[in-house]
Formats: structure tokens, C-alpha cells, sequence
């Protein structure tokens, strides 16, 4: 059997009386470059919490390199940065790196934050500063929690 990245068998969701997903079917196998396209309401955002086993499905299951995405060890590897992506406003940059560290038991390393931080193109100093004065693409860009 072929280790799929991700597969999605009979995944429905509904709301009330109105069904977000239903029935949907498909793999993405290993190496296929895979995207959602639909309108408002189609049921993407639904389809990807799914996957991230913040909702439950109705019926039907997704599945992670052939790991139930309901099993949390199967969603190791993946990151999901939503559109309106706010870290509080509160924190400093170095602050909200190191929480985010904590939750995985790794140390936060400064030295290499500000590292990864001009691989980014992004001025150190922003680690010194807080959140709520980056930009929306500052925001978003990301280190991943391996490398810090």
C-alpha cells in the first residue's frame, strides 16, 4: 500500500441543516503539488480544520501519510497559519517565539531566532519589538519551530 500525504474518504460536515462537505473523496499522492479553489462557503476552511482535527467530521475521515488526521502525532509535521493570523499584541517578537517553543518542550534559542530572522530578510531588532507593530506579511512569516 502507497503512503499517501493525504487522503479524505466520504468527509461530510454540516451546520445546522446546511451540509458544508458532503461525501467528498480524493488523495493527493506523493509529489502532486495539491491546492483548494472554491468560493466563499465552499467548505475549504471546514475541509482544512478537519484535517488539523479542530472539527470532527460528520462523517468520513482524513488521513495524514495513512495516519488518522484525528490522531495528533499524524499533524507533527504541519503548520497552518490562518488568514487573520493574530499573535497578542501584547507580546514582544522573542516573547511569542518562545511560547510558541514551550508548546513543543524545546528551548528558545535567541542567538539562532535572530539567525532565521535575517535568513527571512527581516530585521533582528524585531524580535525586540511587539507584535502588534508588524506588518500583516511581517506577521506572517514564519520559523519554524524545528530550527529555533
Amino acid at each position: 500500500m502507497a503512503i499517501l500525504p493525504l487522503k479524505i474518504e466520504n468527509l461530510s460536515k454540516k451546520f445546522g441543516s446546511h451540509h458544508v462537505l458532503e461525501n467528498i473523496s480524493f488523495e493527493v499522492n506523493k509529489g502532486e503539488i495539491f491546492g483548494l479553489i472554491g468560493l466563499n462557503g465552499a467548505g475549504k476552511t471546514t475541509m482544512i480544520k478537519i484535517i488539523l482535527g479542530l472539527l470532527t467530521p460528520d462523517q468520513g475521515s482524513a488521513s495524514i501519510f495513512n495516519s488518522n488526521s484525528s490522531d495528533k502525532n499524524s499533524r507533527r509535521n504541519l503548520s497552518f497559519l490562518p488568514e487573520k493570523f493574530q499573535p497578542s499584541h501584547l507580546l514582544k517578537g522573542k516573547e511569542f517565539l518562545s511560547l510558541n517553543c514551550s508548546y513543543y518542550k524545546k528551548p528558545f534559542d535567541y542567538k539562532r531566532a535572530k539567525q532565521l530572522a535575517e535568513i527571512l530578510r527581516l530585521d533582528p531588532k524585531v524580535l525586540e519589538k511587539r507584535v502588534s507593530g508588524y506588518s500583516k506579511g511581517m506577521g506572517q512569516k514564519r520559523i519554524g519551530r524545528a530550527h529555533v
